[in-house]
C-alpha cells in the first residue's frame, strides 16, 4: 500500500472519530508503506475503502496472495465520508431483518429509517447547525431549496437553532420527530427533536430544533405542555455570535 501524501490527511469525520472510539481501537492498524519494488501476486486492488478491504479480506482467506493499493490513508475516500444521502433503505430486506433478528426490531428499524427521512425534510441547513459545521457550502452546488437556504443565509435573521437536551425516559418512546412544547405558549410546537440516544448517566440525549426564544425562559416540554421537562445541555462548539 502507498504511505499517505502529507498534503491529504484523513478527513475529519464521523467514521473517524467512532473508530477512535472503538474497543479494539487500541489494536495497531498498518498505514502503509511506500511501494519501492516490483510486486507479484495473484491479485491487485486498487482502493482501500469498504469495497477494497473486504474483497482483500475475502481473498486471504482463501489463501489468495493479494496486496491493496491507494494514494491515501485506510478509508481516506467515500468510505469515510458522509456522502449526504438520505434514505429510508437498508440493504438487508425487511423480512431478512425480521428473519435474522425478530419481528420487533425489524419493525423498530424500518420506522426508525422513514422517521429519520421525515425528520430531515422538515429543516434547511441553519435550523440544525450545518452551517456552523461546514455541513453545506453555500457557493457552489445545486439541491432543492438552494435559494431560500442561500437567502436565509445571507439577508435572514436565524430564528431557529439545534440545541442539546437531555429527557426523562426511553428510547422507545423520546423519538426523532416528536414535537416540543413551550410552558409560556402551550397552543403550538416550539421545535421538534432531531435525533435521540440514551443518556450514560439515564434519560435520552436529544438534539432538538428550537426557537431560540424559547430557550430564554421558561420550560420546554416534550410532546405536549405537560410533557416531560428538557434540561438543555452545552454544545460541544460554539454558535456564531451574531445568531
Amino acid at each position: 500500500m502507498l504511505a499517505p501524501t502529507p498534503h491529504r490527511p484523513q478527513p475529519d469525520s464521523l467514521w473517524r472519530a467512532m473508530a477512535a472510539r472503538s474497543p479494539v481501537a487500541h489494536a495497531p492498524v498498518s498505514t502503509g508503506s511506500p511501494l519501492a519494488r516490483d510486486l507479484i501476486v495473484d491479485v491487485a486492488i486498487v482502493g482501500a475503502g469498504y469495497s477494497g478491504l473486504a474483497a482483500a479480506y475475502a481473498l486471504q482467506k482463501r489463501g489468495v496472495d493479494c496486496a491493496v493499493f491507494d494514494a491515501n490513508p485506510i478509508g481516506w475516500g467515500a468510505s469515510g465520508r458522509n456522502g449526504g444521502v438520505v434514505s429510508s433503505k437498508f440493504r438487508l430486506s425487511f423480512p431478512s431483518i425480521a428473519s435474522a433478528y425478530d419481528l420487533d426490531t425489524a419493525k423498530r428499524m424500518h420506522r426508525l429509517a422513514h422517521d429519520g427521512v421525515r425528520v430531515v425534510e422538515q429543516f434547511v441547513p441553519q435550523m440544525i447547525n450545518f452551517d456552523v459545521l461546514g455541513g453545506v457550502n453555500f457557493r457552489k452546488g445545486c439541491y432543492p431549496g438552494q435559494e431560500i437556504v442561500a437567502r436565509s443565509q445571507y439577508r435572514g435573521t436565524i430564528k431557529r437553532r439545534m440545541s442539546l437536551a437531555n429527557v426523562k425516559g426511553e428510547t422507545d418512546s423520546v423519538m426523532p420527530g416528536t414535537e416540543l412544547f413551550h410552558s409560556d405558549d402551550p397552543g403550538q410546537p416550539c421545535g421538534m427533536l432531531v435525533n435521540t440516544a440514551a443518556a450514560p448517566d439515564g434519560g435520552v440525549d436529544a438534539l432538538v430544533e428550537i426557537k431560540l426564544a424559547a430557550l430564554e425562559n421558561g420550560t420546554v416540554h416534550l410532546g405536549a405542555s405537560d410533557g416531560p421537562v428538557l434540561t438543555f445541555l452545552p454544545l460541544p462548539y460554539a454558535l456564531p455570535t451574531e445568531v
